[in-house]
């Protein structure tokens, strides 16, 4: 039986970016497709859809998953660090219950 090809937006069909981001981390078009659809055509981390990269681990070159352009930076700028990451999530909440006291 001959499996459907996998559902890519215009974008992603066409766009240099994700040809060459797929040729980077080694994936082709099905896998980024099944992410894809794994994920609900959603970033994994804020669920917004729309345009997703691909994530990966910097150190051992794993794919993780993909995102938006946003969530991407978040982890850049927080350099991958849970610690840094959580004490960010700390800071937002102080600053929260502080503003409703």
């Amino acid at each position: 039986m001959i499996e459907p090809a996998p559902v890519l937006s215009e974008w992603e069909r066409g766009s240099k970016w994700t040809r060459s981001s797929l040729q980077k981390y080694g994936l082709a078009r099905e896998e980024y497709a099944d992410l894809r659809e794994k994920q609900d055509g959603k970033c994994a981390i804020c669920q917004e859809p729309g345009r997703l990269g691909v994530d990966h681990n910097h150190e051992i070159g794993v794919v993780r998953g993909l995102l938006c352009n946003h969530c991407n930076s978040l982890l850049g700028f927080a350099k991958d660090s849970p610690a840094r990451l959580f004490r960010a999530i700390g800071y937002l909440t102080r600053e929260n219950r502080a503003r409703a006291s």
